[in-house]
Order: structure tokens, then C-alpha cells, then sequence
């Protein structure tokens, strides 16, 4: 199954339990009455599953959540979204971007799954993968996000083709006088849009920043559309939040943690 057909309206019999794969990550939805039962589990191998069917069964010990009132089963969507932080990605190695030149990186961002209702609120979120967390910036001045185990690169193919994973295309250019140290990049994935190309691969639109130097501050973009290569991209979900900047870097020279 891929990952167009696997989102979007959830349908069950009474009585029925749907098992749902993606990645490490197993949904199990039922539905009694009027009311709705999910569980879900991780842990389990990643295999780049995605797909309305898992051969295992739900865990004895799993806790089951019961959800009730005018939410019913036929009512609910699934859909993938963005971690609900900013993420940081190191480079493969330091990064050295001279002056006046600009560089195109790549992130691969593991999804969250979500339920949502007939109003599309989301009725309850589970991340595809754990994430560690981690502080972005110095002791006193950063920010609380999740760390991300792939690098950045500077080819889209050297990511890995998970159909839970998100290419998400970061552009940095540097008009300072002097060269910019890329050690960590802090991308604020709330703010982005998710799309979905012809060959199911998910993408999100493009941040950007320019560098001034040390004394000037840095510009931020987003990208208000999808991103032109690849072309004929579908959206799938819109941005958590609203944009006020999309990404942050922190250079070997500022220091960090």
C-alpha cells in the first residue's frame, strides 16, 4: 500500500479491528456502539511497512483508549503530520559554506500519525519512531526539540526511501564577508506543509535563510508552495502552526551544546 491510499477516512463494522503498519509503529482501531477503541505500539522492525494490514496482534498487556461521544468511527481520518517540535540534524561532517555562495541541504523527518474527527481536530497523535530529545542553543538561550540520527545531505537519493520520512529541502546562503560553519541545523517542521509525488514519496516545501554575518540578523523563509523539484506534488497536510520563521542554524563559532 502506499502512502497515498494508506490516509484519509477510517471506516469500521461494529465489532471490527483494523491493524495498521507504518514503520516501527502499529495502530490497532475498533469500534463497539458508538464508541471507538485505539491502541498503539512501537518497537516494531522498520521495514518501510505502510500499509491498512499487520500480522500481529495487539500486545495483552497493551492499554487501549476508549473514545466516545459524537465521534464515530466512520467519522475519523488518518493522517500523516510533522513532530510537534523543531528537530535538529547534524551534517554528515561539519559544513563550510564560503562567502557568497549558497548550499542546498536535505532532511529526512520520520512522521507522526494523527486521528482526527468530521472537523478535522485532531483527536489523538503518536510518533512513528521515538525521538530523543534535545537542546538547541546555548544554556540559557535555545530551545527544547528532538534529535534526528540522519544527517543532512546534499542529495535527496541518499536518503532513505522510508514512506514514513518526509524530505524536507533546507536552502542556506551565506552573504557575509566571512565562511559559515554548519555544525547542527534546527528545522521548524511545525511550520511546513506536507506534499506527496506522483511516486509516493512525501516532501515538504522549502525553508530557506540568508546569512549576513554576526552583527546583522539572518533572514528566514518558508516556502509558500511545493517545492519545484520534483514537480506535480499532491498536499497531504498543512503546517501545525503559523510561520514566523521556518529554521535556525547554530555555527561552530557561536558555540552550542
Amino acid at each position: 500500500m502506499n502512502a497515498a491510499s494508506i490516509w484519509g477516512s477510517v471506516a469500521l463494522k461494529d465489532e471490527e479491528t483494523l491493524p495498521i503498519a507504518i514503520g516501527a509503529l502499529r495502530l490497532w482501531m475498533k469500534h463497539r456502539g458508538p464508541d471507538c477503541f485505539f491502541l498503539f505500539d512501537q518497537g516494531y522492525p522498520a521495514d518501510g511497512a505502510l500499509r491498512r494490514t499487520a500480522s500481529e496482534l495487539p500486545p495483552a498487556d497493551g492499554q487501549w483508549t476508549r473514545m466516545g461521544g459524537d465521534h464515530h468511527a466512520e467519522q475519523l481520518t488518518l493522517h500523516p503530520l510533522f513532530p510537534n517540535r523543531a528537530v535538529v540534524v547534524r551534517p554528515k561532517d561539519p559544513y563550510l559554506i564560503l562567502p557568497g555562495q549558497k548550499v542546498q541541504f536535505f532532511v529526512g523527518v520520520p512522521l507522526w500519525v494523527g486521528l482526527s474527527d468530521a472537523k478535522g481536530i485532531v483527536l489523538v497523535e503518536e510518533p512513528v519512531t521515538r525521538l530523543s530529545n534535545t537542546w538547541f542553543g546555548k544554556p540559557t538561550e535555545g530551545e527544547l526539540a528532538y534529535a534526528i540520527r540522519s544527517n543532512a545531505v546534499r542529495d535527496p537519493d541518499e536518503l532513505e526511501p522510508d514512506p514514513w520520512r518526509v524530505t524536507c529541502p533546507v536552502r542556506i546562503r551565506n552573504l557575509s564577508s566571512e565562511p559559515l560553519m554548519i555544525e547542527r541545523l534546527l528545522l521548524r517542521v511545525p511550520l511546513l506543509t506536507l506534499y506527496a509525488d506522483p511516486n509516493q514519496r512525501l516532501w515538504a516545501n522549502e525553508s530557506g535563510m540568508t546569512y549576513r554575518g554576526r552583527q546583522e540578523w539572518s533572514r528566514m523563509s518558508y516556502g509558500r508552495g511545493a517545492p519545484s523539484n520534483p514537480s506535480r506534488l499532491t498536499p497531504l497536510r498543512e503546517p501545525r502552526m503559523t510561520a514566523r520563521s521556518t529554521f535556525s542554524l547554530w555555527s561552530a563559532s557561536e558555540g552550542g551544546s
